[in-house]
């Protein structure tokens, strides 16, 4: 009879620990905006870890009450034409992990500081559900976000390289 009290007991045990890993593992798994698009009411109000290329445009001139965008995308395999992004509150402390990006409303690239920036990084923040109509701006959104860790900054000579080495990296 000890001998099955034993063996219950140690299943039960075993039991417990693999869902208690399985909930950890799962709970922190880095995932892709690719993966929210196939599925985002599963993914709506959820904390999500995120790798993603970010940007930090900001506009001079421009009509709209906000003039910060920061924006995080993903590559999609196999899917080069129109890339998952979403708009970011990230935390204010973190903002300068970004490299701004500057831009003229209606105008060029603004040549007084003549760089583009792509960020890399590991994101975490609440994934909200899109809502309305998204014409110039992202899909989605993620809010209370934090940047996990930058992983690598590219920085360009304008808008068009940051686009063309977007491209290249989707293949």
């Amino acid at each position: 009879m000890r001998k099955w009290t034993l063996r219950i007991g140690t299943f039960i045990l075993s039991l417990i620990m693999g869902s208690a890993a399985s909930f950890t593992w799962n709970a922190h798994r880095l995932i892709s905006l690719c993966d929210i698009n196939a599925n985002p009411e599963y993914y709506a109000g959820r904390r999500v870890r995120l790798r993603v290329k970010m940007f930090n445009s900001v506009v001079h001139g421009v009509p709209l009450d906000s003039d910060r965008l920061i924006s995080a995308g993903s590559l999609c395999a196999g899917k080069d034409d129109d890339p998952p992004w979403a708009s970011v509150d990230l935390a204010p402390e973190q903002i300068d992990l970004v490299p701004e990006t500057v831009a003229v409303w209606r105008g060029e690239h603004d040549r007084k500081y003549g760089k583009s920036y792509m960020t890399e990084a590991i994101l975490i923040g609440r994934f909200e559900a899109p809502s309305g109509t998204h014409c110039f701006a992202p899909k989605y959104n993620i809010s209370q976000a934090r940047i996990e860790r930058v992983i690598a900054t590219h920085e360009f000579e304008n808008g068009e390289q940051a686009a063309q080495w977007l491209k290249s990296q989707s293949r």
